[in-house]
């Protein structure tokens, strides 16, 4: 898991944007195993006292070392933290049999534990873009910054203006961020920054897949598109869908697919299904006017609807005039065969050895629905993987829980509900308990 890496030398005083240094880190985490759960719970007394006879200017040694020379057999224990006090009582708590947060362990199969786990990496969509995304890993965490500052360099010949700028400068824009002009660099960015950060801790996926935009940096993750490339089509793809005419209108309704398409029925095509995200749960997107008739309907139906705060009807009939626009773009790049395996959210399914996502794919995605629903549903055996979600924003792992209840592990990147420094940490706990064993 490469968690023997994560030293806070490793982490602290990395520049931040302004030029100041930071004090801040990832938390602690503590990883302990053993061949069966009674010599477990031995070894988690005996470091528990370890832990108590250290000091706290050794603390960092004394996790280095301890994760460094530990093996990993298949009774997991770890235990996450921001001070030696605080692991030292979630420790105290966990013996006296209670279950305290940042806390996990396989023998309680709290994840359960499979040999040699493999994952799914999930690539969040828009709307999953915030002020400060990700702020402590840019400031912390070079591989990060390091990729950060790439798509700065690559975006701003195209949007005229800093990444980094828009969402850490002084008193960012949220309104300005949603744009969809920047929203999609900016998620492009924290994605394929986030994707280099698990690489660098050894993390990699076997499957990749994404929701909408989140489709690019599953592309560039898989070989698909150059960064070069995907960056270009991004930035094109982001303007043309800002300047989409007609006024339109998208709502989330929680029904079932064929429901929402009786709905819709007498409507033409003035409104579609732009995504179908889990069983009864369908975005609509077209004609506002025509969202809003049929919003009052679904409201008679006592039917569960959102109206999304969205500037355009992404994914629907009114993103048909820019779609020539941006095949002229797209015809220029260079299409690969994808070097892990791709599951579509547009063809719901994983895309064969042999198939190769060309310009017309990437066109299409824009107009057509997407399907996630349908895409996670094809991975078999979802319970032999960890289901990570890559982006700035718990959104895709929930709709897995939507989607699989308890049958699956999914966790998240970041989550607005969380510090950066706490959920990172604990996603990597969960990977090393339930036997992910992918290491530097």
């Amino acid at each position: 898991m490469g968690i023997e890496s994560m030293r806070d030398e490793d982490v602290v005083g990395k520049p931040s944007l302004s030029g100041s240094y930071q004090s801040h880190s990832l938390n602690y985490i503590i990883k302990i195993s053993a061949e069966n759960s009674s010599s477990l719970n031995k070894k988690i007394e005996l470091y528990n006292k370890a832990i108590a006879e250290c000091s706290d200017c050794k603390f960092e040694d004394f996790v280095y070392n301890l994760n460094s020379c530990e093996a990993d057999f298949e009774c997991r224990f770890a235990v996450t933290g921001g001070t030696k006090s605080e692991i030292s009582e979630r420790i105290e708590a966990y013996l006296a049999g209670d279950a305290p947060d940042g806390v996990f362990c396989n023998t309680d199969h709290n994840p359960p534990y499979l040999k040699d786990r493999k994952l799914v990496f999930m690539f969040t969509g828009q709307g999953s873009q915030y002020p400060g995304m990700g702020r402590l890993l840019f400031d912390t965490q070079e591989p990060f910054r390091e990729a950060m500052l790439l798509c700065d360099r690559l975006f701003q010949p195209y949007i005229s203006k800093s990444i980094i700028e828009l969402i850490y400068g002084e008193n960012p824009d949220e309104a300005l961020i949603a744009k969809t002009i920047y929203a999609q660099p900016l998620i492009f960015s924290i994605e394929y920054a986030l994707y280099k950060l698990w690489e660098s801790y050894g993390v990699k996926p076997e499957i990749v897949m994404g929701h909408s935009i989140g489709e690019y940096p599953a592309a560039v993750a898989a070989g698909i598109l150059a960064l070069e490339d995907a960056v270009k089509l991004v930035s094109i793809r982001g303007r043309l869908m800002d300047s989409a005419p007609g006024n339109g209108a998208m709502a989330t309704v929680f029904a079932e697919e064929e429901q929402v398409k009786s709905m819709l029925e007498g409507y033409g095509d003035q409104v579609s299904i732009a995504a179908i995200n889990a069983l009864n749960s369908c975005v609509i997107s077209g004609n506002a006017d025509t969202v809003a008739e049929i919003l009052k309907n679904v409201k008679r139906e006592r039917i569960r609807a959102l109206r999304l705060k969205v500037s355009h009807a992404f994914h629907s009939k009114l993103m048909e005039p820019i779609l020539g626009d941006f095949k002229t773009i797209a015809d220029e790049v260079t299409y690969q065969k994808s070097k892990l395996r791709f599951v579509s959210s547009l063809y719901a399914r994983e895309i064969n050895d042999d198939e190769i996502l060309k310009a017309e794919y990437w066109t299409n995605h824009i107009r057509e629905k997407v399907d996630f629903y349908h895409a996670i549903k094809s991975i078999s055996g979802p319970g032999d993987y960890v289901f990570l979600e890559v982006g700035a924003a718990r959104v895709l792992s929930a709709l897995f829980t939507m989607i699989f209840g308890e049958d699956g592990i999914s966790i998240c990147s970041l989550n607005m509900k969380k510090p950066d420094a706490k959920q990172i940490v604990e996603s990597i706990a969960i990977l090393y308990v339930s036997g992910v064993n992918q290491c530097k």
